[in-house]
């Protein structure tokens, strides 16, 4: 895997992580009352769609092999262009379903790269 690509899927992990920090052990209404907590979680998922953007473009094997890939980036295009008229309740039940799944398939590939740069 080239390391650009690589850098792009450790990005998208360490943005899952962050939102993970920023949303577990909270309640939706706590985070609905902290606006630099949804700011965050926001800012992350513009870098995780950023980030799933290029590889349509360099890397369309790699994208193709994350099940949501093309959601994220609308996710990141609705919130950037958007950003007026997000509807939380869907970020906290992407948070908590589609997140999990994401970061399963980015470590997969990120331990698949590992094992051949070995």
């Amino acid at each position: 895997m080239r390391p650009e690509i690589l850098g792009l899927l450790e990005d998208i992990h360490e943005a899952i992580g962050f939102v993970n920090e920023d949303t577990t052990a909270i309640t939706f209404e706590a985070f609905m009352n902290d606006r630099r907590r949804r700011q965050a979680v926001e800012r992350n998922f513009e870098i995780m769609g950023e980030a799933m953007n290029r590889p349509f473009r360099h890397a369309p094997d790699i994208a193709e092999r994350i099940t949501a890939a093309r959601q994220i980036v609308a996710f990141r295009n609705a919130i950037i262009h958007g950003y007026d008229m997000i509807e939380y309740p869907n970020v906290w039940q992407i948070v908590h379903e589609s997140l999990p799944v994401l970061r399963r398939e980015i470590e997969h590939l990120l331990s698949g790269a590992n094992r051949s740069a070995s």
